[in-house]
């Protein structure tokens, strides 16, 4: 499993299609059990909820295919110069997360509900140095005189968590949640340090490499030679490391109006099967390299050769030792009132660390259609510009298949996009909460007795 190098190059890559995630800034808003993912406050209209196995999976880059080159026959051929003027010498950061939900189940009774889940994550960010493609374009001949940055800084993390949660109602319309989730890590790739530069001296053409770059790895072994790097296989799927993490939520109800606030993803995990500290802290003669933006076939940009070149040139300095790391809170607060029966007006604001905090907004629309379909729409601005999410529910009396997409208009022409989100899954439902006067989730109507 050559990870790292895969990380870089699909840094590249995902320009064109990788599964790396934004925010997903629907999910509160939509009807049904994915709700509670956000906020655990949200109460269901259903004495019993049952998600079955769903996907999710986004992205987001600085820069999109279109601005890195172009894509013949299912390759991405990248114009170097083209790609090379998008760039900023630091802070290219592309985030990414995909998610498989295998299972949910809540059982609401009046005002409390209680629920367990299961799911499986993968999530982190690459910040791509703009001098580290500099010198896979062109080698370090073109840039005599000049310091390039070529250390990446790249987290990631692949764990499992499994999740308790519940929630009750005080007061009649003020309901509070919580989820305390236990984390089995699976695999980690982590920098502490990323600080290494390249110079050759435009008088003698002495190139030089000072480094200054931590990172830690755990789930497969890490080896680092001469020749490079070289990463193997994943010890397991649940072993590597473990922690605990927990989701909190409120909602304060009236007859018309909704409003919550959750902070999630609050947690760690400790990291403890092969995990190894790599350290590499000095400066070194470089032998230079000439650049390669092709392989054989002359169509692929060959960055997995300059990362060895350049591991190759650094002594690194492996130790095993534990560590933790912690897992990326979000902190979103969401807004609901009843335009009519069956519409509703959504607002939401939203902040997300990934690798550094970026913020976000939304207003749109919930309706539903007849008795069977929740449709909903939100538009608004988040890190990539502004976006229009949509969302559909098709709730057929027991059974509820829904799909969800945060940017419509990246999907309709993922060339030029630089973030969008997808989810898609199946729920089951039982005994749906009448409306009365005497119960209340959003999709129930009054608030009064919630408790008795």
């Amino acid at each position: 499993m050559q990870t790292l190098k895969q990380l870089l190059v699909g840094g590249l890559t995902l320009i064109a299609s990788a599964v790396i995630a934004q925010h997903d800034v629907q999910l509160p808003l939509q009807y049904g059990i994915q709700q509670m993912i956000s906020n655990p406050a949200m109460l269901q209209d259903h004495k019993i909820s049952i998600a079955l196995p769903s996907v999710s999976s986004g992205f987001f880059t600085p820069i999109s295919v279109n601005d890195a080159g172009e894509i013949r026959n299912g390759t991405l051929i990248i114009d170097p110069d083209q790609f090379i003027l998008r760039l900023e010498e630091r802070g290219n950061d592309m985030s990414f997360n995909s998610t498989v939900e295998t299972f949910a189940f809540n059982f609401r009774h009046k005002g409390w509900q209680v629920g367990v889940s299961h799911r499986a994550r993968i999530q982190g960010n690459l910040d791509l140095p703009r001098g580290l493609v500099q010198l896979a374009a062109y080698g370090n001949a073109r840039y005599v005189g000049q310091e390039l940055q070529l250390a990446p800084n790249i987290n990631a993390t692949a764990y499992q968590e499994i999740g308790i949660n519940g929630a009750y109602t005080f007061y009649e319309n003020f309901t509070v949640g919580a989820r305390v989730k236990y984390l089995l890590g699976s695999a980690a790739f982590t920098t502490t340090t990323a600080n290494a530069s390249l110079y050759t001296d435009p008088d003698f053409y002495e190139t030089t490499v000072t480094s200054n770059v931590t990172f830690k790895t755990s789930g497969f072994p890490v080896d680092i030679t001469e020749e490079g790097i070289s990463i193997g296989d994943l010890d397991g799927y649940s072993g590597a490391g473990n922690g605990w993490g927990v989701d909190f939520g409120g909602v304060y109800r009236t007859e018309k109006m909704e409003v919550g606030l959750s902070v999630r993803d609050l947690g760690f995990i400790t990291w403890k099967d092969n995990a190894q500290v790599h350290r590499s802290n000095g400066e070194y003669t470089f032998s230079g390299y000439q650049g390669n933006i092709f392989n054989d076939d002359g169509f692929e940009f060959d960055v997995e050769g300059t990362i060895d070149t350049i591991v190759g040139e650094l002594e690194f300095a492996t130790t095993e030792q534990q560590f933790t790391t912690k897992t990326p809170a979000t902190v979103q607060g969401t807004f609901r009132y009843e335009l009519a029966k069956k519409t509703t007006l959504n607002a939401t604001m939203y902040a997300a660390n990934a690798n550094s905090w970026h913020t976000g907004f939304g207003v749109g629309l919930g309706q539903q259609v007849g008795k069977f379909l929740h449709v909903g729409a939100l538009a608004g601005m988040k890190r990539g510009g502004g976006y229009l999410g949509a969302n559909l529910l098709l709730d057929l009396w027991g059974p509820q298949f829904y799909i969800a997409c945060d940017n419509v208009l990246s999907a309709a022409n993922l060339t030029d996009a630089n973030d969008s989100y997808f989810r898609a899954g199946i729920n089951l439902t039982f005994g749906q909460i009448k409306r009365s006067r005497t119960v209340k989730g959003w999709y129930d109507t009054k608030v009064e007795g919630i408790n008795k």
